[in-house]
């Protein structure tokens, strides 16, 4: 979730940490994300920090598993596959993990305004080395055999906006790969949320349902089968 940016004070934060630390009790700090383009824009966008660069709070937990991103302008909760053969929650079991974590959070800074909502998936595919290659991997993918590549990077990117549900969205899909390296996807969809408050469970609920139906669309439309044998 991003949101209008509030003042996020150390105290603040210590104060989130202290009723979040039963389930993250490991803290780090890391500078923040840089601000993403509005929603609907298209050409470059330049984002500017004006004064002391702002933290990101990583709130992390026991099993390293789940770890809650807060900065001024944004909330995240991120589902990391630690161990290796842990299984993927499922999107509907992490949304209430997130509302609980929002809470928290709205409560101590005194309230949010939602700004856009985002759902993303991310693969870090090792089992190229069988010689398949993004292009085999993806659809509409026009691109050279990798073996003519050498060291350069290869990437691919497809990105659309439209209309869901009646807010303005935008997702997208990138593969990238370096020579001899493992393949990165990545698959993200995002929705406007302007004029929904966080008290709004129900309908920022419902965004997020959606948001999670788009990116298994975007995946069935833009991967072949041999994808899709490796990460259903």
């Amino acid at each position: 979730m991003e949101f209008v940016p509030a003042s996020l004070e150390a105290a603040q934060a210590l104060e989130i940490r202290d009723r979040l630390r039963e389930t993250y009790p490991s803290v780090e700090l890391h500078p923040a994300l840089p601000p993403q383009p509005p929603l609907g824009l298209s050409g470059s966008f330049f984002g500017l920090s004006v004064g002391s660069h702002p933290n990101r709070w990583w709130f992390i937990s026991e099993d390293d598993s789940q770890l809650v991103q807060l900065q001024h302008d944004r909330l995240l909760l991120n589902w990391r596959k630690t161990p290796e053969k842990a299984a993927y929650p499922r999107h509907h079991n992490l949304m209430p993990t997130f509302f609980d974590v929002l809470a928290v959070v709205d409560d101590v800074l005194g309230g949010l305004t939602p700004t856009s909502l985002e759902t993303d998936y991310y693969n870090l595919d090792t089992g190229l080395t069988d010689g398949t290659g993004l292009a085999d991997l993806l659809t509409g993918a026009d691109s050279p055999p990798e073996r003519l590549l050498g060291d350069n990077t290869f990437r691919l990117e497809f990105s659309e906006g439209g209309r869901l549900d009646g807010r303005t969205t935008q997702w997208t899909l990138s593969a990238q790969r370096e020579a001899d390296g493992p393949a990165r996807f990545h698959i993200g969809a995002r929705a406007d949320a302007a004029g929904l408050p966080t008290a709004d469970v129900g309908a920022l609920t419902g965004i997020f349902g959606s948001l999670h139906e788009l990116a298994i669309a975007v995946f069935e439309r833009h991967t072949r089968g041999a994808a899709r044998e490796r990460w259903m």
